[in-house]
């Protein structure tokens, strides 16, 4: 079987759609003749919002992984200064000093690994190509550092690379205009020793397409199992559901004053669902103060009481 390295920094049980995407590939590679061999971050079961995934690994050396799919090899992180102050004082303290933090990190991280804190999966990644003969390396970002790694490890070894984006790098539209124009000129230059890049969207696409000049292939994000049988029932509750990240510039206030009027004339129960905003603190407020409003508006309003994987409220008409 062919050995497919791949280079992903989230990984399941850190359970984010990055992670899915490379998780996939490790679970059904083998149906291909190929034996994937994952080198990622070490996560803990406990990831449940920004402070724990900064939080420094609760191991403090490399562990492998062996079964039928492949190989997992999981590496310990350690939190870098910028993310020690959270830590530590909290994430509304010191943002000054955090943020010529978060400058200087990404002024530097590229090119001093004293300053990178995830170099160790560049560190485990140069043993497993010399114990292993690798036929492809395949770096799924964000983080983008990991192309740099695969550029580097493909100009050691000869061995191809693929560029695989899941988002926009320096053309990300949240990101600041300096980190773009920081980004663009990094990016061109690592990207253009890949063989190929793969991407999730065929929008996407046609912009690397355009930016690169080089192959891009669309690899879909799917699904692992399906219901074989699909039985007829009647629910409880009208669901809308939104998942995903909620930015500040997105007017989930439009959207949710236009819900108000779609359920003033119901006869049955309505329910909204926001799935795993509670990750997120500061858009979980926001959508909890604008539930003030409704509780004001409707005649019932009844929050959901919910678990860390998502915040939502009933509404009854």
């Amino acid at each position: 079987m062919k050995k497919i390295l791949i280079l992903a920094y989230d990984f399941p049980p850190y359970n984010s759609i990055g992670g899915q995407r490379p998780y996939s590939w490790f679970r059904y590679f083998k149906n291909n003749n190929l034996k994937p061999i994952v080198i990622t971050r070490h996560w803990d079961n406990n990831i449940q919002n920004p402070v724990d995934y900064i939080t420094p690994s609760s191991i403090s050396s490399v562990t492998c992984e062996e079964s039928d799919e492949g190989i997992i090899y999981r590496v310990p992180f350690k939190p870098n200064l910028r993310d020690s102050f959270i830590l530590r004082f909290g994430n509304s303290s010191f943002s000054y000093i955090r943020k010529i933090l978060s400058l200087w990190y990404i002024l530097t991280e590229f090119f001093i690994p004293f300053f990178d804190s995830k170099r160790k999966i560049y560190q485990e990644a140069k043993k497993i190509c010399a114990q292993h003969s690798i036929s492809c390396i395949v770096a799924t970002g964000e983080p983008f550092i990991l192309f740099a790694y695969a550029s580097r490890l493909s100009k050691k070894t000869k061995v191809p690379w693929i560029a695989d984006y899941r988002d926009g790098w320096s053309s990300n539209y949240n990101r600041s205009r300096m980190e773009r124009m920081l980004y663009q000129k990094l990016e061109n230059t690592l990207v253009r020793s890949a063989s190929c890049i793969t991407t999730v969207s065929e929008p996407l696409q046609k912009d690397l397409q355009t930016k690169h000049n080089k192959p891009v292939h669309i690899i879909s994000n799917g699904y692992f199992e399906y219901p074989t049988q699909v039985k007829d029932h009647k629910n409880e509750y009208f669901t809308i559901c939104y998942s995903g990240t909620l930015y500040s510039y997105q007017e989930i206030e439009v959207f949710l004053a236009g819900f108000y009027k779609f359920i003033e004339n119901r006869d049955r129960s309505v329910r909204i669902v926001f799935w795993g905003m509670e990750f997120y603190e500061e858009q979980k407020q926001r959508i909890l103060s604008y539930n003030k409003i409704l509780t004001h508006l409707s005649r019932q309003v009844q929050k959901l009481n919910v678990n860390c994987c998502f915040i939502g409220f009933y509404i009854t008409s």
